[in-house]
């Protein structure tokens, strides 16, 4: 398996939050799809910003910015691994 930290209890921890994180969305997918209700995915709901900004929990838009800032996420960190191994070769 592939090391995040050359700190071996530090890499325990890492994948450790990567497993409980990757299972907690697996199961809000599971109950997605059994209760059909897409708002469980939002991220604002998912991370907790929900509970200090009870505006961004429902709505349609709300649900659409909320995967937009997913993607937006997700390239950022692809840019910047993708660079990071550049620079290690």
């Amino acid at each position: 398996m592939r090391s995040f930290s050359k700190n071996k209890y530090l890499d325990s921890l890492y994948k450790t939050i990567l497993f409980f994180a990757f299972f907690h969305l697996i199961l809000l997918l599971i109950f997605s799809i059994k209760t059909k209700n897409i708002e469980v995915l939002n991220i604002f709901n998912i991370i907790g910003l929900g509970l200090f900004f009870n505006n961004l929990n429902n709505g349609g838009f709300k649900l659409i910015l909320s995967f937009v800032l997913i993607i937006v996420i997700y390239i950022l960190i692809f840019i910047f691994s993708s660079k990071n191994n550049k620079n290690k070769k």
